[in-house]
């Protein structure tokens, strides 16, 4: 059997994490590794597990409220994650990232949404599936490009579909950037919306596509500014922001609040 991990990073090189969704005993739970800070990637602790195959101990105690779920009153456990019998530290060759990471583990993910490395599951009837497999394996594979694929990935994996709605209400985003999002359709301050963006690139749990320079605009018109430094797809089209410019007289006025863009 085993567990998976399937996510999708977000953030700055200042703090790098990771939202998705861990798989075990055939079920989906919203899960997220990270973030934390550049200093603590210094020492070892920092950022999103590395994709690789792993194995994972019984669990022991954890204290802390942070470890516990509030309504339940369950949790409170940690499992050690790593590589052979003992869980040792797990190498890291991501640019960017500490070479060798230590206390990596599963644990609930309760007081402000995120960990420092491990991965976090939200739902705390995941901690009987993780307890129950008799392989404690986890796969974390590589991370997707988008949540859209990352979904894939997970149904792939099952062999059948999953009703996602569901799956999203146990969700906690870290630090207000996650990689699922929770934004609103850009649209100007006129009220018009972004009609079509880069349909291959999508933003938030609503999967929205890419607005960019010369998306059009309902009922007419058009993005006419764009970041000069970030681009998207396939043609290399530059990404629209919040206040770029449109042709009906007022800018973008919102927009995927888990991506921002220079």
């Amino acid at each position: 059997m085993g567990a998976d991990y399937f996510g999708v990073e977000s953030g700055s090189s200042d703090a790098v994490g990771s939202e998705g969704y861990l798989v075990t005993n055939g079920n989906v739970y919203p899960a997220l590794s990270g973030p934390w800070t550049s200093k603590d990637m210094a020492r070892g602790t920092g950022g999103d597990v590395p994709p690789g195959q792993y194995t994972y101990g019984n669990p022991h105690a954890a204290a802390g409220k942070s470890f516990k779920d509030p309504k339940s009153k369950r949790g409170g456990v940690f499992f050690p994650i790593g590589t052979g019998p003992d869980q040792g530290p797990i190498k890291d060759g991501r640019p960017g990232h500490a070479p060798v990471r230590h206390d990596i583990g599963f644990h609930f993910d309760g007081g402000n949404p995120g960990t420092n490395g491990c991965v976090g599951y939200q739902q705390v009837e995941a901690q009987d599936s993780l307890t129950n497999d008799p392989s404690k394996t986890l796969d974390v594979h590589p991370y997707a490009s988008s949540v859209t694929q990352a979904q894939a990935d997970v149904e792939a994996k099952l062999g059948h579909k999953v009703d996602w709605k569901k799956v999203e209400e146990g969700r906690r985003h870290w630090a207000g950037q996650g990689a699922v999002g929770g934004g609103t359709h850009s649209k100007t301050r006129r009220g018009r919306r972004v009609k079509k963006g880069v349909a291959k690139v999508h933003l938030g749990k609503k999967h929205r596509h890419t607005a960019h320079l010369e998306s059009p605009l309902e009922g007419g018109g058009q993005v006419v500014a764009a970041s000069t430094s970030v681009f998207v797809g396939a043609q290399r089209q530059r990404v629209a922001r919040v206040n770029d410019q449109t042709t009906d007289g007022t800018p973008l006025a919102d927009g995927e609040d888990s991506i921002l863009v220079g």
